[in-house]
């Protein structure tokens, strides 16, 4: 979470931020996912080294797999949540048009993906994004990759609009179409089966369930 007074995120009323440095340790993570579901937060930007990308890139997607050697020499080859989705999504709607970045569906299976799909598996309620990042290097300079994710930042934090994704029926997604379909639009069956195994979204604003 960024202050308002950090240059670029002006914009933002937050009041705090906290900044910590992840150990690449399999082991380490899932405690500090633990302890930032404690805390009253509203932002979470995980940011990790991918070496030699071409630029900036926002992971729209975590997937459901942990594999790799960490710095304790620790292997693992598992899959993160076997009761959870093989896929999670950050809830924030990006437009390609505003951001001068890359946009990736794919995190890898290392510890950035881990960290990841933690995330947004355990803390439901926060607004989730990972960012990977080049080597600091003359085509990447490190005043240019600091803007770009204060750019991204700053976004998200002036962003209304987010997406959810539910592996099964939600409330909130249910209760939308009834609203829409059943009342408004007269329709009486509106729900079947593949209510029950669908995936369903739901795109909302800060304060209203807009669409489904």
């Amino acid at each position: 979470i960024r202050d308002s007074s950090v240059t670029g995120v002006q914009t933002c009323a937050l009041p705090i931020y906290t900044v910590k440095k992840l150990p690449v340790k399999w082991d380490e993570i899932n405690p500090y996912i633990q302890d930032i579901a404690q805390k009253d937060s509203k932002y979470l930007f995980l940011l990790g080294e991918a070496g030699k990308i071409d630029d900036v890139r926002i992971e729209l997607f975590a997937h459901n797999k942990a594999k790799g050697i960490d710095n304790l020499k620790k292997y693992r080859d598992e899959i993160i949540d076997l009761d959870g989705s093989d896929i999670l999504g950050t809830s924030i709607l990006f437009d390609e048009n505003e951001l001068d970045n890359l946009f990736s569906s794919d995190a890898g299976t290392y510890l950035c993906n881990y960290s990841y799909y933690l995330a947004l598996n355990k803390l439901i309620d926060l607004e989730v994004v990972f960012i990977h990042l080049p080597y600091v290097s003359v085509d990447h300079p490190l005043d240019e990759l600091v803007k770009k994710v204060d750019n991204i930042i700053n976004f998200v934090i002036n962003n209304p609009y987010q997406i959810k994704i539910f592996p099964h029926k939600d409330e909130r997604c249910l209760s939308l179409r009834v609203e829409v379909f059943v009342h408004e639009q007269g329709y009486v069956d509106e729900f079947d089966d593949i209510d029950d195994i669908a995936t369903h979204f739901l795109i909302y604003d800060k304060n209203n369930n807009i669409g489904t």
